[in-house]
């Protein structure tokens, strides 16, 4: 058995997205003619996909649309344009907002980043990370522990105020303040190393002639019997010359097409 330190991040504020769903509010406090003007000057910076999602969702005035397009890796309407006609229902791309239905009430109490948070610890985090997570170790026969999970922990740091959470641009302003007694000063100022930035992105670079190559750019792929070659091409491309980040996208499709090619099931 293994005690792992998943949680704080969700629980305390510690993603770049949190910034953005703490401070949205003054974003959307500005004049139009400001927010334009800024916009266009920021969607022009080199691979700044993070950055046009983010201006994107901060926009939108619908707090559960906005956390949709906060999670989302392309916004709705790019990732429909991927597929062939026919393949989904029109605005399949924004789904997961029926997979929220009933958190409504939930979701408008509370500040943005409370009730942003609301919705990671009930979806993302089980779905995604502790799901993983299970599975890597399960494979090798270990049992893993969240201990910062705890229901009575969560129940405690939800409804504290964002002020806790971020201070100052400063993430897990809280869990910093209570680690300040117990680490090394050296890692509680440590910063945050990104799973998919250490090991996804660079496994694409690496790749870039091999695997993803052979993956996305072959017509003969089994993911182009529903998806449009010319758009995958255009993220394998767009990501290739650094005009956006697309690691995300890039690694779901790769993910994709190996599972379509090992496990015997039709495509539409």
């Amino acid at each position: 058995m293994a005690l792992i330190g998943q949680g704080p991040d969700e629980l305390f504020g510690g993603y770049t997205r949190h910034l953005g769903v703490r401070y949205g509010h003054l974003w959307r406090g500005l004049p139009g003619a400001v927010r334009e003007a800024a916009g266009c000057g920021l969607r022009r910076l080199p691979r700044a996909e993070a950055v046009q999602r983010g201006l994107h969702s901060l926009d939108e005035a619908a707090r559960l649309v906005r956390f949709q397009q906060v999670f989302s890796l392309l916004p709705g309407d790019e990732i429909d344009a991927l597929f062939q006609e026919g393949v989904l229902p029109h605005g399949a791309g924004d789904a997961i907002l029926d997979c929220w239905d009933g958190a409504d009430d939930a979701v408008a109490r509370g500040d943005e980043l409370g009730a942003f948070q609301y919705l990671e610890i009930r979806s993302a985090l089980p779905d995604e990370l502790l799901m993983c997570a299970d599975k890597l170790s399960m494979r090798h026969g270990l049992e893993l522990r969240v201990p910062y999970l705890d229901h009575e922990l969560i129940e405690f740091i939800g409804p504290l105020p964002a002020t806790l959470k971020i201070r100052h641009g400063s993430r897990k302003w809280l869990h910093r303040q209570v680690c300040r007694d117990l680490l090394p000063a050296d890692v509680v100022r440590r910063k945050k190393r990104g799973f998919a930035v250490d090991v996804v992105d660079r496994w694409y670079r690496e790749s870039l002639e091999g695997q993803v190559r052979d993956t996305l750019l072959d017509p003969a792929s089994l993911l182009y019997g529903v998806l449009l070659p010319d758009r995958v091409r255009a993220l394998v491309r767009d990501h290739r010359d650094g005009r956006r980040d697309n690691h995300k996208i890039i690694h779901s499709l790769v993910v994709l097409e190996e599972w379509l090619r090992r496990t015997p099931v039709g495509l539409p």
